[in-house]
């Protein structure tokens, strides 16, 4: 027969079940809060061609349309899209990982500077 008290384990779950709920409302309502401002500076995006609209569950449909995926609205520069295989995901994985550092290389060697010659 199962006694009606809870266990100090299962106290500790909800816990901490209802901790992860006061995070995660925090992190939703920073999210829906937040107002990025517009920066002068020059913005690279590397784009997965493989990517779905299901890949990005909140994104608005018009950003998705949007090849920049609505970083342009964020700089007053241009926004330079460079295609990378993969999704939003797999583009990390060992399978893509050389092409991404491939493309990834010469932007931080022009950010930072670094000269060839």
């Amino acid at each position: 027969m199962k006694s009606s008290a809870s266990s100090p384990q299962t106290s500790e779950e909800q816990k901490l079940i209802r901790n992860l709920l006061k995070v995660s409302k925090a992190h939703m309502r920073a999210h829906h809060a937040y107002q990025a401002e517009v920066v002068p500076v020059p913005i690279t995006l590397f784009r997965v061609g493989d990517a779905q609209p299901s890949d990005y569950p909140s994104a608005r449909a018009d950003l998705l349309r949007d090849d920049s995926l609505g970083w342009g609205h964020l700089t007053t520069e241009p926004v330079r899209i460079l295609l990378t295989h993969g999704n939003h995901v797999t583009m990390l994985s060992s399978a893509h990982a050389e092409g991404l550092a491939h493309l990834l290389g010469p932007c931080l060697e022009a950010a930072i500077g670094v000269s060839h010659g």
